[in-house]
């Protein structure tokens, strides 16, 4: 067992170096406009840095109400970052789902995987409807029609969301081997689902907050909407275009950011350092610290 957890965290290191190869000039980039923008500016760069824990600690929380009994909030906390570090070397984000389970006090654990599910389509719900400020900006520019939508996406949502959780479960327990894996969501009431979609809204104001301070940072020309549209945009990007890990993310970064900033009159490579700023403090930094977390797993419990 050992071997095969050194095997992971080599994997993981190696995948690293030589993705960071792929990256290397994006990456020079940023650090250069990084160490600039610090000399200028450290309070806002201290206050993104400081921000990348409670991210992190609210998608545990959202993880802990998710899975009760189950796992002490350190636990639940531990299985996140595993989880982020699995994600470095498995396709579309699965080691997500794998890091999870090995802190979860079940021998069963495998019947949880559809909790996971759950907390991700309850994060993509902010994400669908702020991006829509990013839409309605490149293509309406009405900026009214984006408060009528979200209200009413609020509305529905909260309508439907008990009523749906009962026709997925009922639909999921007709298929047996689809039913092992969502087991784990008949405990979870509307209550805690609607304290876990609270809890993704303020996960995504918290990582919004640290790309519009970069941006501000990097750009301080364009206008807070001008930037929020445009953050909205990148996440909705990057949420919705299938990529096969966080590296590959990269692409869809810059690819969404020139798409979206490419009309303004700014050096987009400052809106590119800004985001690869981002990815470098978000999901870089915690996966170092946690790929440890490997070695203290043992079958469920730390």
């Amino acid at each position: 067992m050992n071997l095969i957890k050194l095997v992971v965290l080599f994997g993981i290191l190696i995948f690293i170096y030589y993705k960071f190869k792929d990256h290397q000039i994006e990456l020079a980039d940023a650090v250069y406009h990084l160490q600039n923008k610090f000399s200028e500016n450290p309070i806002i760069l201290i206050v993104v840095v400081l921000l990348m824990p409670l991210n992190w600690g609210v998608e545990a929380l959202k993880w802990k109400v998710l899975i009760g009994q189950l796992a002490t909030f350190k636990e639940a906390f531990k299985g996140v970052l595993l989880g982020l570090s699995l994600s470095f070397i498995t396709p579309h984000g699965l080691g997500d789902y794998f890091g999870r389970m090995f802190y979860l006090q079940n021998e069963e654990r495998h019947h949880y995987i559809g909790n996971v599910l759950v907390g991700r389509i309850c994060q993509m719900i902010p994400t669908l409807m702020f991006g829509m400020v990013g839409l309605q900006y490149v293509w309406f520019k009405e900026k009214g029609l984006f408060v009528i939508i979200v209200i009413s996406c609020i509305s529905v949502i909260v309508m439907l969301l008990f009523p749906l959780r009962k026709i997925v479960l009922r639909l999921l327990t007709k298929i047996k081997i689809v039913r092992q894996l969502f087991i784990g969501l008949a405990d979870n009431s509307f209550q805690s689902i609607l304290s876990v979609l609270t809890l993704s809204f303020v996960r995504y104001l918290i990582f919004t907050s640290q790309f519009l301070l970069l941006l501000t940072l990097f750009v301080p020309e364009l206008d807070i909407y001008t930037l929020f549209a445009g953050v909205s945009w990148i996440f909705l990007a990057k949420s919705i275009i299938p990529t096969f890990n966080f590296l590959s993310d990269l692409g869809v970064r810059e690819g969404s950011a020139l798409y979206f900033f490419e009309n303004y009159n700014v050096d987009l490579s400052l809106i590119f350092s800004a985001s690869i700023a981002l990815w470098l403090v978000n999901i870089l930094v915690p996966t170092v610290i946690s790929t440890p977390l490997i070695f203290k797993t043992k079958g469920g419990r730390s």
